[in-house]
């Protein structure tokens, strides 16, 4: 048997061994950009109808956010006022510290399915002369705000799902991560 203090350096070194290599992983590209679900929220199905009740403001931004989340294994086609799963509209709600917001109404059974959805960008912001010419930030906000319909929350990414990045108008669509995630998922 070694002595105390011996066995004691080796516990040392053999932790700051495992911890060297616990950091190693973490910081690997795949490790570092793992989508992050929310609440483990998920649709049944891929195909999702999606309702536009957006204002002219708006209207280019929303379409071309929703366009963008087709580039995954979801089929976002047009719905109506009676049959919709994702209802996205914009309106004036007035300074309440939020620019988009998503409310996902869950169903019953299975655990975690979502039986709808509504995401709202607050135009009171916008109406600003600096926020008003940046289209590049409002598109983002209507796709992070689709992105939590669909079950991802914000991540560290390159696309519209990272605060950050969509702040900045660096990311107005999903990133390949997060396409990736949601083709695994659906």
């Amino acid at each position: 048997m070694l002595p105390s203090r011996t066995r004691r350096l080796a516990l040392v070194s053999l932790v700051a061994a495992l911890a060297a290599a616990n950091l190693a992983l973490a910081n690997r590209p795949e490790a570092r950009h793992a989508t992050v679900w929310w609440k483990n929220y998920h649709w049944t199905r891929s195909n999702l109808r999606v309702l536009l009740a957006t204002s002219s403001y708006s209207s280019n931004d929303a379409v071309r956010a929703v366009n963008a989340w087709n580039a995954t294994d979801l089929t976002l086609s047009s719905g109506t006022p009676l049959g919709h799963d994702i209802y996205v509209a914009d309106g004036l709600y007035g300074e309440t510290g939020w620019r988009g917001l998503a409310t996902v109404i869950p169903a019953l059974l299975p655990k975690g399915a979502i039986a709808t959805c509504q995401a709202r960008l607050n135009r009171t912001y916008r109406s600003s002369p600096t926020n008003r010419t940046m289209n590049w930030r409002w598109q983002g906000t209507y796709c992070m705000e689709v992105g939590h319909c669909v079950g991802l929350w914000h991540d560290d990414d390159s696309g519209c799902m990272n605060s950050s990045a969509m702040s900045n108008g660096t990311a107005n669509g999903p990133s390949p991560q997060n396409v990736q995630s949601i083709n695994g998922r659906y």
